[in-house]
């Protein structure tokens, strides 16, 4: 018998942090001089995750009606976590550092890959064990069944996922205030749609932009993990690789 979504409020934050980290840091080394995840963040993407499964099943009927209209406008939003929209970007950010011997730019490209690519591990790791159903595979809206190893794929969400840790690192490069927010805005917009087009349910969007956000700082070395921070992409004239800092 699969477990309940309310069952996942009290063991999913911890879960989170640790796929997300392990994903971003396998070789990762001791960190002393990163500032450790303070114990605030993972509480308050805990209490956000636990309220959004006490509201998931309101929430998906009130959506149900109208979803087929909306199939479009949820589509256009969800574009933003798309790898057809990370990669251009990673790619202009690459090759313009390179031309132009900005090095800023190409560590930003590096960083921007590190961490979609290890938010799209813990995903992976955390539907295959969460095995949660999508509204869509759920007629009766009942908050989507948890069967670990079950095949479904709904929580957490990975393109909502990989918008935040896009959003979290190009904001953090950019150090300002108003081009953060439009990212972010981009990033939750591609959540809505998420939730909009019936393909997840609330509590997996919330799941996912906080797997985002933690790939994304630890990926730009703003913050270490149970004292291990990732692995960063070199991408330089003359050299590609990995470096374990």
């Amino acid at each position: 018998m699969g477990a309940t979504p309310r069952a996942l409020i009290t063991t999913l934050p911890r879960a989170l942090a640790l796929v997300a980290a392990c994903a971003l840091a396998p070789c990762a080394a001791a960190a002393q001089s990163i500032p450790p995840l303070r114990w605030q963040a993972p509480a308050i993407a805990g209490a956000a995750i636990g309220v959004a499964l006490l509201i998931d099943v309101p929430v998906a009927r009130a959506l149900h009606d109208g979803a087929p209209s909306r199939a479009g406008t949820a589509r256009t939003l969800s574009r933003f976590g798309e790898v057809e929209v990370s990669l251009p970007i990673v790619a202009g950010l690459a090759v313009a550092g390179t031309l132009a011997r900005r090095p800023h730019l190409t560590r930003t490209a590096a960083i921007t890959t590190t961490a979609i690519a290890g938010s799209a591990a813990a995903v992976t790791i955390l539907k295959l064990g969460l095995g949660r159903a999508r509204p869509e595979q759920d007629p009766a809206l009942g908050g989507g069944p948890v069967r670990p190893f079950s095949g479904q794929t709904a929580m957490p969400s990975g393109h909502t996922a990989a918008a935040f840790a896009l959003a979290t690192t190009l904001g953090d490069a950019t150090g300002r205030t108003l081009p953060r927010i439009g990212l972010y805005a981009l990033a939750t917009g591609t959540a809505a749609g998420r939730v909009i087009g019936q393909r997840h349910w609330l509590s997996d969007v919330v799941a996912g932009a906080a797997i985002g956000v933690l790939a994304g700082k630890l990926a730009g070395g703003r913050v270490s993990v149970f004292g291990v921070r990732a692995p960063r992409l070199l991408l330089e004239p003359g050299r590609v690789g990995l470096r374990v800092r």
